[in-house]
């Protein structure tokens, strides 16, 4: 049986809370058409995380591609479109089913618009409590 994408994005915003959970923040799967898949909560500050999960690496490399973009449809246009995810967010959880882990990098230190690669050792490189300093420093 095929595994289904969108079972496997689930388990990755599954995989992402528990992650998150484990680290001493709160962490929670948001339902409904938002832009952002969890919150977590450090200190009553909520930070909104969008979650990508990959298995895909390009040709011949160990690197794992995540897609920095949403595809959607424009019914105007009568075709699909990438979408950035902008202001809405204010890091991305990365998962890799295959390592079991999650590299947490807040949107300020994206310097990529449409992808981004991990090697393995960088699951452990930027964790959750990297992501959420960093992202302090940016509250007034």
């Amino acid at each position: 049986m095929q595994k289904n994408a969108i079972k496997i994005g689930q388990a990755g915003e599954h995989l992402a809370c528990y992650h998150a959970i484990m680290e001493g923040y709160d962490a929670h799967k948001v339902s409904g058409q938002r832009k952002f898949d969890i919150l977590v909560e450090d200190k009553n500050l909520l930070f909104r995380v969008q979650v990508k999960t990959s298995q895909y690496r390009d040709k011949g490399k160990e690197n794992l591609t995540f897609q920095l973009r949403r595809r959607t449809m424009n019914y105007k246009k009568k075709k699909c479109v990438d979408v950035k995810y902008g202001s809405e967010i204010d890091m991305y959880a990365f998962v890799s089913p295959e390592y079991m882990k999650v590299a947490w990098i807040p949107t300020v230190n994206i310097v990529n618009s449409y992808k981004i690669n991990l090697k393995e050792k960088d699951f452990t490189k930027y964790t959750i409590k990297s992501a959420l300093e960093t992202l302090k420093r940016f509250i007034v």
